[in-house]
């Protein structure tokens, strides 16, 4: 998909404070997010601000058809000025003014058009136990074509061959004393 892109460099400004507000804006409308920057009172949305309508007024050059939206926004750090200020004793102390980066890049929001379909007519909502029998259909079914078995379904069949050996082992019990039983008479 087709973006337009804004830089703005070395912004007097620290970035942290630029990404206060930026944090707020990201995957936004920019109407919308120009709106919001309006009624900001920090010195960061003006420089927002002058971003979001350079890459508005570089979507439009670029042949993107509104509504916009910003798809990405990255504040950078850029170089630190070191300054300092005399004090007592002829000594200076230090301090660095930060600068900072803004890159935007916007998109155009498509917007999907619903296509008109006939509508079916409704149907009355099956009662719980026909929806029941429904989905033990469909899951058996499924368990047949992949050949697995959910695990209800493996502690029933434990416990049914459990009992089934329990029963086997009294019967083979039975059977063979039955057996000793006629070869000893």
């Amino acid at each position: 998909m087709p973006v337009a892109r804004a830089n703005i460099k070395y912004i007097r400004i620290s970035p942290r404070k630029l990404r206060l507000l930026a944090d707020h804006l990201r995957q936004q409308e920019l109407d919308h997010s120009l709106s919001r920057l309006q009624l900001a009172r920090q010195k960061a949305a003006y420089y927002l601000i002058k971003a979001l309508k350079q890459a508005r007024a570089n979507a439009q050059t670029v042949g993107l058809t509104p509504p916009f939206k910003i798809s990405k926004l990255l504040v950078n750090p850029g170089p630190r000025y070191k300054r300092w200020r005399a004090v007592s004793r002829g000594m200076a102390h230090g301090y660095v003014r930060p600068t900072s980066h803004i890159y935007v890049e916007v998109e155009s929001i498509s917007i999907a058009k619903p296509t008109a379909q006939p509508q079916a007519k409704t149907k009355a909502k099956p009662t719980s136990q026909a929806v029941k029998t429904a989905k033990q259909a469909v899951s058996k079914s499924n368990q047949a074509k992949s050949g697995t078995k959910s695990k209800v379904q493996k502690t029933a069949a434990r416990n049914n061959t459990s009992a089934k050996s329990k029963t086997a082992q009294k019967r083979t019990q039975t059977t063979k004393s039955t057996k000793k039983l006629s070869k000893k008479s």
